[in-house]
């Protein structure tokens, strides 16, 4: 692999040389008389100047190109071949520039001798695009064409406006030639002029990005395929984010004996990975090998966020990169007891509980009350008012209740909803995963500490194994592995700092009043070059309705609200834990 990424970078940079060569050799008009004077016994002057032209353009392309053959892209190894072919044969039309031509064709031979190392795809419905937008971009150049020479039309030598020498000038001046058919007589004619010398290379590179961009399209998921990944989610879902797996908005990666699969959703050309792959544990390294190639093959940057620890080795040994983000608040319920100290808290809530007359209910199915179930739904929206759900590595169940998953409500004295938790399974080990944690604005304190121990108590009368409390972001980053170091020290600040703002201590001190074992998160990547990418993919993921114009131009529109949308998806703060308030505390 790295011989022929080297290989790419090699006729990558032969072809951009070649495309310089090619502008220069179109704009030197030429030292050689005796050439030009045979070559206009057959072709006319015109041709010659059009050819010129053509060669500058090609010229342009495979230096624009260039790039894209670096990443070993089979479009721009095409564009590439059809560019040098036509060079070649333009360098004989405007001056018997016989050994400018021999460089094209020498060119030309390489790339088709090294046509199998270019296996990267491209959006396969770029093309599509091209075709639905080109006419409207053509109208546009036209229409702006035409305009400027009509409102300049007193301001040219010689003046006056004819549509024939303003579309053939037009064309002329977008295909980089000189001016032939009009002299500017002011600044502002002048200006315009040199605008549509812009034009042209502008629409030609976007044209070449758009049609050698990375592959945006994900595979669809299918009913077998849902089906599929439920068994094995149920088989060896480990993970507590696992379960987020059937979500809608994954796609899912099948490696070559389809044991394993990999969840993820499409961010630009960031495949973001939810949690591990799930599968047999023997057949994770093979799965991530198949995973790499895919991506290298449609010019995607893997990235896996929330891992655990369990495969660490698998992904280094892939070229990936770890970076810590946090640790799993996970309590093991074969053990775990309300004695001691510590759990004082807990106890406190449970007896305030009880001297108000608070109920605690566990749901196993859909909640058969409707009056319940508008209530639940209005506490929810109130939570959620000035707020976007999230998504991606929560928010998959079902507040209304649901077979597979639990939804634990407490009421007051009254019989009135104060607030309700959801619960996933964690299939793999006999255990569940917290997702929303919601209540209404005026219930009381300690409630969530009442629902919560409640919850444990239950799931341990049920003979449940675990609990997962979610994750607790940027907590003892540089106890675990970071190939990131300054990035694992930036977020290690941000964790001591700005705790104020963001209350990260707190909301792992909430956690830490229910003893758990901490276990470690992390975010997986390719590249440090590429964890920008990442982290804005993170975002998008967790909040759809978020672009990268709105967090700089709309409501995020200052440092730390950016800051604060990340951290906000990294630790799943808005939709399912509550920070505790100074009195919870």
């Amino acid at each position: 692999m790295a011989t022929r990424k080297k290989l790419g970078y090699a006729i990558a940079f032969v072809t951009a040389l070649v495309g310089l060569f090619d502008v220069l050799s179109a704009f030197y008009i030429g030292a050689q008389p005796g050439r030009l004077s045979l070559l206009s016994r057959f072709v006319d002057k015109e041709v010659q100047y059009g050819t010129r032209t053509a060669t500058a353009m090609a010229g342009f392309i495979l230096m624009a190109i260039a790039w894209r053959l670096a990443l070993r892209k089979r479009e721009a190894w095409s564009i590439a071949v059809w560019t040098v072919t036509i060079t070649g044969m333009t360098h004989l039309a405007k001056g018997l520039d016989v050994e400018d031509a021999v460089i094209s064709f020498v060119l030309l031979g390489i790339l088709i001798a090294a046509r199998k190392d270019f296996t990267v795809r491209s959006d396969p419905f770029a093309w599509d695009y091209i075709l639905f937008v080109g006419p409207f971009a053509l109208l546009f150049i036209l229409g702006y064409t035409l305009l400027g020479f009509w409102l300049f039309r007193n301001e040219f030598v010689p003046p006056g406006f004819g549509l024939t020498q303003a579309l053939s000038e037009g064309i002329n001046l977008l295909t980089w030639g000189s001016p032939r058919l009009y002299r500017a007589a002011s600044e502002r004619a002048l200006w315009f002029l040199r605008s549509l010398h812009w034009i042209g290379p502008a629409a030609l590179f976007y044209v070449l990005w758009v049609v050698t961009r990375p592959v945006r399209h994900a595979h669809e998921r299918t009913l077998r395929d849902e089906q599929y990944v439920s068994a094995l989610v149920r088989l060896y879902g480990w993970s507590p984010v696992s379960y987020f797996a059937l979500m809608p908005d994954k796609r899912f990666f099948f490696n070559s004996s389809e044991e394993v699969v990999i969840p993820y959703t499409l961010i630009g050309n960031i495949p973001l990975a939810l949690g591990d792959p799930i599968g047999p544990p023997e057949r994770i390294n093979s799965a991530l090998c198949d995973w790499v190639s895919t991506c290298a093959s449609n010019d995607w940057l893997p990235a896996f966020y929330q891992t655990t620890d369990r495969f660490l080795d698998d992904y280094h040994s892939h070229g990936l990169l770890l970076l810590k983000i946090g640790e799993d608040a996970v309590i093991d319920l074969r053990e775990w007891t309300l004695s001691g100290k510590r759990k004082q808290d807990l106890r406190t809530a449970l007896n305030k509980g009880k001297r108000l007359g608070w109920s605690f209910v566990m749901y196993e199915d859909a909640v058969p009350d409707t009056e319940i179930q508008e209530e639940i739904r209005r506490i929810s929206e109130e939570w959620l008012a000035g707020r976007s759900e999230l998504a991606f590595s929560m928010g998959g169940t079902h507040i209304d209740g649901d077979p597979e998953e639990r939804l634990s409500v407490a009421f007051d004295a009254e019989g009135a909803v104060l607030g309700f938790l959801t619960w996933a399974p964690v299939y793999a080990r006999r255990g569940w995963s917290l997702d929303f944690m919601r209540r209404r604005p005026d219930a009381p304190n300690g409630l969530m500490e009442y629902l919560i121990t409640q919850s444990l108590l239950r799931f341990q009368d049920m003979g449940y194994e675990m609990v997962s409390l979610g994750m607790a972001p940027l907590a003892n980053i540089s106890d675990g592995q970071n190939d990131f170091p300054m990035l694992a020290k930036a977020l290690s600040l941000v964790y001591e700092k700005t705790s104020s703002v963001y209350a990260y201590k707190s909301l792992q001190a909430f956690k830490a009043k229910f003893l758990p074992q901490w276990e470690d998160r992390y975010l997986v990547y390719c590249s440090n070059l590429a964890v920008p990418q990442v982290l804005y993919a993170v975002v998008r993921a967790h909040v759809r309705d978020v672009s990268l114009v709105s967090m700089v131009l709309g409501e995020m529109s200052s440092p730390q609200r950016v800051v604060k949308a990340l951290m906000d998806a990294l630790a799943q703060q808005r939709s399912k834990v509550r920070p505790p308030t100074d009195e919870e505390e």
